[in-house]
């Protein structure tokens, strides 16, 4: 299983999004931070001086124009959720939260392809 952070680095390369730093959220009862990441910071082309916050697994404005420029058909039923991708290529997520579990499906879906990149 993948974390957070290397679900989005892979799905960043899958839509070709420069990743240039993350935030991180929380701290534990030792002050020390916990591992809870709370975006990426993104920039569209390496000379663009700002960076945008971006978390597909958390926004759904991301989630979507993930989905949109990778093509993915997205289903949702009652049982679950599912991303997928052409070539044939599909992730299923499981949960009781149906906006939760359809980035995280189109995530999964996206950060396969990245992985499968050279």
């Amino acid at each position: 299983m993948h974390s957070d952070r290397e679900l989005l680095e892979s799905a960043a390369k899958a839509a070709g999004i420069l990743l240039c730093g993350y935030s991180w959220i929380g701290e534990n009862e030792d002050d020390e931070e916990c591992e809870i990441l709370e975006a990426a910071f993104v920039k569209s082309h390496p000379e663009q001086d700002l960076a945008t916050k971006w978390n597909p697994l958390t926004d759904d404005g991301d989630a979507l124009r993930l989905a949109v420029k990778l093509h993915m058909q997205v289903s949702i039923t009652t049982e679950s959720c599912r991303a997928e991708t052409l070539p044939a290529l599909g992730v299923r997520v499981n949960d009781n939260d149906e906006l939760s579990a359809t980035r995280r499906a189109i995530v999964r879906a996206a950060a396969a392809i990245g992985e499968a990149m050279q």
